[in-house]
């Protein structure tokens, strides 16, 4: 099976920062979301590069998300992405909306245990389409991080469920190592359709370089998608 490697980069500018871990890094994801949604007034903005290169293939995806808390237990997300491609000479360009509302579910402060829903509606290129999702997180250790989230995404005829986790330890007091994996299938309707899966595998560090604004760089590893034979 062939791989797919690229490195993926993330700035994040948070206003507030919860007391437990240490700083935010608990909130940081490059492929997986923590559930800790902004608390009312609160807001966050992440902007991220993904730079792709594989064989005649060339790929930039730039992303823009904006974080708004309405109340202690709900949150107002906005994001925007851009995607560039160069593949045998040819260029293309995507580009696609999402808009969503996050409900905490549940929240325990002693060990950061909280757990979460999100819906939302995306457009890309005139194609509409929504999401669902459950995300879960936990503190270990003391400043150790776990995440996991579950998701189903439906545009058109096509439906895609996710499967992620997440791990964050932090190293220094600024420096945190953090590990992802998530899995996708991907379906069609109809009698042709076929079921795809596929992977994708992070190793990234974050650095908060002041309060309340954190850098992260990763290196992920994806496979492509195959079918049910894979």
């Amino acid at each position: 099976m062939k791989r797919v490697e690229f490195m993926k980069v993330k700035l994040s500018l948070i206003t507030l920062l919860c007391a437990f871990p240490s700083w935010a890094a608990k909130e940081f994801g490059f492929l997986t979301e923590a559930t800790y949604l902004q608390d009312d007034g609160e807001w966050q903005l992440n902007a991220e590069l993904t730079r792709t290169e594989f064989q005649q293939e060339n790929k930039s995806d730039w992303g823009l998300a904006a974080e708004y808390g309405l109340t202690d237990r709900l949150q107002i997300e906005v994001a925007t992405q851009s995607q560039y491609q160069l593949e045998e000479g040819i260029f293309e360009q995507e580009n696609s909306f999402e808009v969503s509302l996050g409900y905490n579910v549940y929240h325990q402060q002693q060990n950061q245990r909280s757990f979460s829903v999100e819906l939302g509606y995306q457009d890309e290129e005139g194609e509409g389409g929504y999401e669902l999702a459950a995300l879960f997180s936990q503190a270990l250790f003391e400043k150790h991080s776990l995440h996991l989230n579950v998701s189903y995404e439906q545009t058109d005829d096509e439906k895609e469920y996710a499967l992620g986790l997440g791990y964050t330890v932090p190293l220094f007091e600024d420096i945190a190592l953090m590990a992802e994996i998530t899995r996708d299938k991907e379906t069609e309707d109809g009698e042709s359709g076929e079921d795809e899966y596929s992977s994708h595998y992070s190793l990234g560090m974050v650095y908060k370089i002041v309060d309340d604004l954190e850098l992260g760089l990763a290196y992920v590893k994806a496979s492509p998608k195959g079918d049910t034979e894979q």
